[in-house]
């Protein structure tokens, strides 16, 4: 017979778990030496367990549960394994991010997209708001776990596995339920892995040091986990690790921090999980997502500069090249990471040319390296993804050796490795030149394409909105800046308003137009029109004549090159985390724009348009914070105006009853 769920039977079942543990821990404090006087307080314990994990099917109650975490928490390492286990496989179903009522709630209202129509028949997208969920959400009960110390409880369960590894499948079943358990948290709460990471203060409490004890100890433990010098046979548990871990390493940067650190061994250990696809390819689509997780985490880790010289010194380099010699599926990861590792780095730039790693990467860039397929890829894509990266590194390779932005050209080494790269291009009669011009025009038509698609489509739907409100067919609404609104509907309304529709079109546009251009590859077209830069740049006038042969059996000039460094010119270094690295990126840029003998007043138009945008961009950040501590002003008075309104009533409703009460005077 189905149990009767509701918020009192919750609570109840909550006091009777409560109440059977307290009376279990005393009975096994009492009689600690004989296991058969507290045998009948555990069976207790487990049927009370088992009776309150058919909360799990229902989300809307979970609000109840708030109060039983500790116990839960601390059943995760009760001495009864059964025990431990069940409690995992509970908190599990709980944090389930698929169960109803666990998506990543925000407490506050979010906009959300609806479809409408506008009154011409078109399909329009509004924004409506969302209205905020009632109950506990998905965050609330990992935020309660965590604070009760559910992470140093789950690894120090995790440390007392020690038989997993000899074939042990009930051990392998509990290691499961654990990482699929932490695996949910990051899910539910990504900021958790970075939460961790948090340096407390002196005050804190036991149990931040707990957490962060927990954190190193759960990074140690999944490095350990994935590394073939400890388990050399690939399973699932492996796998779960390694998403684990690629999970923390997305969501946060202390995590890819600590990667590098000398105390985890992060980046060998990685290096360590790679280096078992050197000679053998994954055995399923399991084991390949395994693999593809682990070049993944090592791409997250270089992002982190520290961590690049960390594999220069781990000799990473040296075995990414190995891995793309043996032509196997592992070296399109090999490729990926080798792209991270040498962007903005020019120690490993010079290190990659001095190990030998030119001929590989043209070969890359020519098409030739013929890498081992994926399972589940198109051979097409993968060849092309190949491809981006080859031109990504022969870009990042110019670009640090002396390219101008980095403020090493007198160095001798870096130029000799400089004129190393660049003499690739003169080989075999231009081969690589042919090459690279026949992937400028290929992305230069892509991007065109899709501008003038997109433009097409954009310009029709504009004139039947503008059209529609010349008509009169349509009512629109105008909000304006103090959030009051008028219906416009007519002529003189129209016409006073219209103007401000096509602004608001137009700006739409623009974004959108970048939008289409950066999918349809504008990023490689910059990339292969910097590298046209640098090698155009170097003055050897056998590469000049042939890039310039090349441009006019195609009826262009170098003109079309020159406008993509321009515009690139105006963008590069947003991205870049201070500003030293901002300048040496347009340093870089404006110096290959001075190779291509670009127009002075081209370049210096182009700078002081930068610079009235920065202007503008610092003014409406200003404006802004003028607004907020305004706002906050504005808050804080009618707050307080409230409390005096209140305090005046209270002191009135009081005094009349004080009078009320005062005796007759006599």
């Amino acid at each position: 017979m189905l149990q009767h769920l509701d918020s009192r039977e919750v609570r109840r079942l909550c006091g009777a778990l409560k109440k059977a543990y307290q009376h279990n821990t005393e009975m096994r404090a009492k009689h600690a030496d004989d296991p058969r006087k507290f045998l009948d307080s555990e069976l207790e314990l487990d049927e009370e367990l088992k009776k309150i994990t058919i909360v799990a099917s229902a989300p809307d109650l979970y609000g109840d549960l708030l109060g039983i975490m500790p116990v839960l928490v601390v059943l995760l390492n009760h001495e009864n394994v059964d025990i431990a286990g069940e409690t995992m496989s509970f908190l599990r179903e709980l944090t389930d991010p698929d169960t109803a009522g666990l998506d990543n709630d925000s407490d506050s209202d979010e906009d959300e997209e609806e479809d409408g129509n506008d009154g011409t028949g078109k399909r329009m997208m509004m924004k409506k708001k969302k209205k905020k969920k009632s109950g506990t959400s998905g965050a609330d009960l990992v935020r309660s776990l965590v604070e009760h110390g559910v992470l140093s409880a789950v690894i120090q369960r995790l440390s007392c596995f020690t038989n997993e590894a000899r074939g042990d499948e009930s051990e392998a079943e509990a290691v499961s339920s654990c990482v699929l358990l932490l695996t949910n948290l990051l899910e539910i709460q990504p900021d958790l892995a970075d939460t961790m990471k948090v340096n407390h203060g002196a005050g804190d409490d036991a149990r931040d040091g707990s957490a962060r004890r927990a954190s190193s100890s759960m990074l140690s433990w999944l490095l350990r986990r994935i590394n073939p010098q400890y388990y050399p046979n690939f399973d699932d548990n492996k796998l779960a690790a390694c998403e684990l871990l690629s999970m923390m390493v997305q969501g946060s940067d202390a995590v890819k921090r600590e990667l590098g650190a000398g105390t985890s061994d992060g980046i060998l250990s990685l290096l360590g999980a790679a280096n078992g696809y050197k000679k053998g390819d994954p055995t399923s689509e399991e084991e390949q997502e395994f693999m593809q997780n682990v070049f993944g985490c090592l791409c997250g880790a270089l992002l982190i500069p520290a961590n690049q010289q960390a594999f220069m010194d781990a000799e990473g380099t040296q075995l990414m090249l190995l891995i793309l010699k043996t032509k196997r599926t592992a070296g399109h990861g090999a490729l990926q990471v080798l792209d991270f590792a040498l962007a903005r780095c020019p120690r490993a730039c010079l290190q990659f040319i001095q190990v030998q790693g030119l001929k590989t990467a043209f070969a890359a860039f020519m098409g030739r390296a013929k890498l081992g397929k994926l399972r589940g890829e198109n051979e097409g894509t993968q060849d092309e993804k190949a491809e981006h990266r080859a031109v990504s590194i022969i870009a990042s390779l110019l670009g640090q050796c002396g390219g101008g932005g980095g403020g090493e050209e007198n160095d001798e080494v870096v130029s000799a490795a400089r004129n190393r790269v660049l003499a690739k291009f003169v080989e075999n009669e231009y081969e690589k030149c042919d090459r690279l011009m026949d992937l400028y025009f290929k992305y230069h038509e892509s991007v065109q394409s899709a501008a003038e698609s997109y433009l097409r489509d954009r310009i029709e739907e504009e004139s039947e909105i503008l059209a529609a409100i010349d008509a009169g067919e349509v009512t629109v609404k105008i909000i304006s800046e103090n959030n009051s609104s008028s219906d416009i509907g007519n002529d003189d309304k129209i016409r006073r308003h219209r103007a401000i529709v096509e602004e608001k079109l137009a700006a739409e546009r623009e974004v959108g137009l970048l939008e289409a251009r950066m999918d349809s590859g504008l990023f490689r077209l910059q990339q292969v029109a910097q590298i046209v830069g640098h090698v155009w740049s170097s003055g050897d006038i056998g590469i000049q004549k042939h890039i310039l042969q090349l441009l006019h059996l195609r009826s262009v000039s170098l003109e079309g090159i020159r406008e993509i460094l321009l515009e690139l010119y105006t963008t590069v270094g947003d991205g870049a985390k201070n500003v030293a690295d901002r300048s040496a990126q347009r340093r870089q840029v404006r110096t290959l724009l001075v190779g291509l003998k670009t127009e002075e007043a081209d370049i210096v138009r182009v700078e002081i348009t930068f610079a009235q945008e920065q202007r503008e961009e610092e003014k409406q950040l200003q404006r802004e914070e003028e607004q907020q501590q305004r706002s906050g002003m504005e808050d804080s008075g009618r707050r307080h105006g409230r409390e005096r309104s209140r305090s005046r009533e209270r002191d009135r409703h009081d005094g009349g009853r004080h009078r009320s009460k005062s005796p007759p005077s006599s």
